[in-house]
């Protein structure tokens, strides 16, 4: 038997065809959000009852086309029959089933299917909380972003490589702690391999075997340098692959994986955000290193690292480094402290030094040599290096013994 065919008003961008066959020259008025579209003749495949009792049409054009008449998109939208007789919306995947229902496709592939755009969200009774996993408790942990920013000379670089050995080795942190082995991956634009990064990590005895730097990148058109600003990507499927996953990942320095204005917080932020997901993705601890900016001793240390404040923003925990003068009471040359943590404590340090060693013949390198634990905020431990700028560290009675002493004799005329 065959179907009468009948006049369907309004098709949808998703249903349009471009043949001149189609129009009669007239137009039918159009539903809200639909195109106007000359009158289409239709043949009718279906009617779904919806519990709510109001009628969805399913019909077919002439090109063989299956239209459906949504609830949930103004006009006709395209759709196909699964095996089950349910019509499927092509745009969304919304099923209408024969039984009336209407079915999401986040109710059936889960919120990670791929192919439909939409928002996901979790209730909080049904997330498991993890603890944070420490590679060194308190002050770096996997899966999260670190900063290691201060002034030029102070030895970040060489501070990295001890960590790096410490990570390869499985040895002692600083605090004593013993380390978890892994594998470390550092990239550096600034530090040669060969002739200073290697060395320095044979200076304190890293496992060479399990440290690996970043080179180069493969590309459709050859090699070409790793570019920190656009490989990330690339970077975490490599780590994927490699066996074990690095537990340690250096950046020196991260602004280089800033392709826009490093001083723009917007910017900043989207452009980390691959570093953010790789560290996630990757249970790997993300250090990457900074400096200071001219001119800003005495300020707290966050507002110190170079660029925008979103790089101090976004590290889990940020640590600083400092040079103190070579006749300090304390003994102490050099300060690593935590100027911030927001997965635990901040505050406290460790003096260390710098040594220089041959660790082949014809080579040297420096590596650190750890002090004890110093107490204080990283504020307090940095101004031990550092002399407050022009206009701080005065007390009030300072100021006000100079005033005195200057309106002793009686008043002063104030030079305009």
């Amino acid at each position: 038997m065959s179907a009468s065919p009948f006049l369907a008003e309004g098709v949808s961008n998703t249903s349009r065809h471009t043949s001149a066959s189609r129009s009669s020259g007239a137009s039918a008025p159009s539903k809200a959000g639909a195109l106007d579209t000359p009158l289409q003749e239709f043949t009718p495949v279906a009617t779904i009852r919806r519990p709510d009792d109001q009628e969805t049409q399913v019909v077919r054009d002439r090109w063989g086309s299956h239209l459906l008449q949504s609830p949930y998109n103004p006009g006709w939208v395209r759709v196909h029959r699964d095996g089950a007789g349910n019509w499927i919306e092509r745009e969304t995947g919304i099923v209408h089933a024969t039984d009336g229902s209407v079915i999401h496709p986040r109710d059936i592939f889960g919120a990670s299917s791929e192919g439909f755009i939409d928002v996901n969200t979790k209730a909080a009774s049904t997330i498991k909380p993890d603890p944070v996993r420490w590679l060194w408790p308190g002050w770096l942990a996997a899966g999260k972003v670190h900063l290691l920013a201060g002034a030029p000379g102070t030895g970040k670089t060489t501070v990295s490589m001890a960590l790096a050995a410490t990570v390869s080795l499985g040895s002692r942190w600083p605090d004593g702690t013993e380390a978890l082995q892994g594998d470390v991956l550092i990239w550096s634009g600034e530090d040669d391999i060969k002739d200073t990064l290697v060395p320095r990590l044979m200076a304190v005895g890293a496992d060479l075997n399990r440290v690996h730097f970043i080179t180069t990148t493969n590309t459709e058109d050859g090699l070409r340098a790793f570019d920190p600003a656009v490989d990330i990507d690339l970077l975490a499927d490599k780590m994927a692959w490699m066996d074990p996953c690095p537990s340690l990942l250096i950046v020196d320095p991260i602004v280089a994986a800033v392709s826009g204005d490093s001083h723009r917080n917007a910017e900043v932020r989207r452009a980390l955000q691959p570093l953010v997901d790789l560290a996630a993705s990757r249970h790997c601890a993300v250090l990457g290193i900074s400096h200071f900016s001219k001119g800003s001793s005495g300020r707290d240390p966050i507002d110190r690292v170079t660029g925008s404040l979103a790089f101090g923003a976004l590290a889990r925990v940020v640590m600083a480094t400092a040079r103190l003068p070579d006749d300090h009471p304390s003994g102490v040359r050099r300060i690593l402290a935590r100027a911030k943590s927001n997965i635990g404590e901040d505050g406290q340090g460790f003096g260390y030094d710098l040594e220089l060693e041959e660790p082949v013949e014809g080579i040297e390198a420096t590596r650190v040599l750890w002090g004890e634990m110093l107490e204080g905020s990283a504020r307090e431990l940095l101004g031990m290096a550092e002399p407050a700028p022009d206009g701080e560290g005065e007390s009030n009675a300072d100021v006000e013994s100079f005033v005195r002493g200057l309106l002793a004799e009686g008043p002063v005329t104030a030079g305009l």
